[in-house]
């Protein structure tokens, strides 16, 4: 799912703004891939479109809560209470911070961290309005 496929510098095909278009897609795709296995890792996933529904994913109804792929990679994951659109994260703080503009420099612990933050506050505001946010000192939920 998660794959990297770097270019060295004398493989470089392209001007700038392509190499920024297709790190941007390929992000995104990472993104989007761990987006799923936490949807599969979470017991309860609340969609907000037309209709608000609930609904298990298959191997947490038939008993085997600790065996999602998220939960073989990382077994100390813990449990999800909201969605975390991570893909549409990304791309928000892309716009903002030009991830995938860097040409040599990856995105940063702090640039993860944003995106994580990022879904979460999506994720809290797409099931409803929220009525009360508090952040610890680090100013984080």
């Amino acid at each position: 799912m998660i794959h990297s496929q770097p270019t060295g510098v004398f493989e470089a095909t392209g001007t700038v703004g392509q190499m920024a278009e297709e790190a941007h897609r390929r992000y995104a795709e990472i993104m989007q891939d761990v987006e799923r296995m936490i949807d599969d890792h979470s017991k309860d996933i609340i969609f907000l479109s037309i209709f608000i529904s609930n609904f298990s994913v298959a191997h947490q109804k038939v008993g085997l809560h600790g065996q999602s792929k998220l939960k073989l990679l990382v077994p100390s994951i813990g449990t999800f209470f909201t969605r975390l659109p991570l893909a549409d994260a990304f791309r928000y703080q892309d716009k903002k911070r030009f991830i995938s503009s860097r040409r040599f420099v990856p995105p940063s612990f702090n640039d993860i961290r944003l995106i994580l933050n990022t879904a979460q506050v999506m994720g809290l505001v797409s099931a409803g309005p929220v009525e009360l946010a508090t952040f610890d000192g680090d100013v984080t939920l």
